[in-house]
């Protein structure tokens, strides 16, 4: 695997008014790979992906291919390839399903028009629930059918780097599989992906990398495969800070 950095911070803060939620925090993702970012609530995990995305005030270094992104607004990371499927899923209730797809490709141009029919294909075989579902409107769907009609929509975008924050949020544990399943065939087909996650032996099973955060830093940077137990996250989470 390639593992220079499609995706690196140098000292990336941020804050919510005069809160410093972010600690200077450097994060790198090389291509293709899976990197999880682990810890309690309040850690700063969301906000990492905020920052990241430019949807809150920050600071500090961020390179996407080397090229310095720090001060691009979200549609043009969008435009980069970068995406989020947000904590909250963003999708819209009164749209239908097909109309939240086809919103996912706005800002490819017209002449993607076969990619894009190619990207609306792969999205329904990853998750056949949304092909019998695209009449319908999206606010009457299940909360797994609503995650995976939020990355569906994320994939729309084609991007080059998938970024999520809390995919199995409010979802019960088969669909959570579910969904880390999809994430897990994505990531396989060369889709580089940053997830933040709660539920962190789902998303340790697939990490190439991991990160755990607490009081708004990076307080460790664990092999996943050294994660074999319920006590040693317990210890990463709240042992001393290294």
């Amino acid at each position: 695997m390639n593992t220079s950095a499609l995706l690196r911070s140098n000292g990336l803060t941020a804050s919510y008014g005069h809160v410093e939620a972010l600690k200077p925090t450097d994060v790198m993702v090389g291509p293709g790979e899976f990197v999880a970012i682990l810890g309690p609530n309040g850690a700063g995990k969301s906000t990492l992906l905020r920052a990241i995305m430019r949807l809150i005030a920050s600071s500090g270094e961020l390179y996407f291919e080397e090229r310095s992104i720090a001060r691009e607004p979200a549609h043009a990371l969008a435009a980069l390839g970068i995406t989020l499927v947000p904590e909250n899923r963003g999708i819209f209730g009164p749209m239908t399903v097909r109309e939240n797809l086809d919103l996912g490709a706005y800002i490819r141009p017209p002449s993607a028009r076969p990619e894009i029919e190619g990207d609306f294909e792969a999205v329904l075989a990853l998750f056949p629930r949304l092909k019998e579902r695209l009449a319908q409107m999206a606010g009457s769907l299940s909360g797994g059918e609503q995650q995976m009609l939020a990355i569906g929509r994320a994939l729309m975008v084609h991007p080059r780097l998938l970024l999520l924050d809390e995919p199995s949020l409010g979802l019960a544990p088969r669909l959570a599989a579910e969904i880390f399943n999809a994430l897990g065939q994505l990531n396989k087909r060369g889709l580089t992906i940053l997830v933040v996650e709660q539920k962190a032996p789902l998303a340790l099973a697939l990490a190439n990398r991991a990160y755990v955060m607490r009081t708004g830093k990076v307080i460790a940077t664990p092999d996943p495969k050294d994660i074999t137990s319920p006590d040693a996250l317990a210890h990463l989470y709240l042992g001393e800070i290294h």
